[in-house]
């Protein structure tokens, strides 16, 4: 496996000069911060996310694509709540169980807060 200049493993580019700019001399912890913060960064991981989300549905819901308006907002609330793969995995599997007990599909989402597969 072949890692770039930032020690990723992932296929992301490095962030622009332009987030380092105003860092220069600040301890590290706060350079990851503000990288972590910056809008550039907030994108990246956005795209990537939808991306994977998207391949996770597929496997989730072979049979029925999932609606791109439907997979942006999946995306937003789990980049919103920082959720970690394990939670949108257990997320999409129960969606998938549910999916085959229409009773409880709509009263188990509503109230947890996740929108409905679609």
């Amino acid at each position: 496996m072949s890692r770039g200049s930032t020690g990723s493993c992932s296929d992301a580019s490095p962030e622009s000069p332009a987030v380092y700019a105003n860092n220069v001399g600040k301890p590290l912890a706060a350079v990851a911060i503000a990288i972590a913060r910056s809008a550039e960064f907030a994108t990246k991981v956005q795209h990537q996310a939808l991306r994977d989300i998207a391949a996770a549905c597929e496997l989730q819901f072979p049979d029925e694509p999932a609606d791109p308006n439907w997979l942006e907002e999946f995306t937003r609330i789990v980049n919103f709540h920082r959720l970690r793969w394990p939670a949108v995995l257990r997320q999409l599997d129960r969606m998938r169980r549910q999916r085959n007990d229409p009773a409880t599909l709509g009263a188990a989402l509503r109230c947890d807060g996740w929108p409905p597969h679609r």
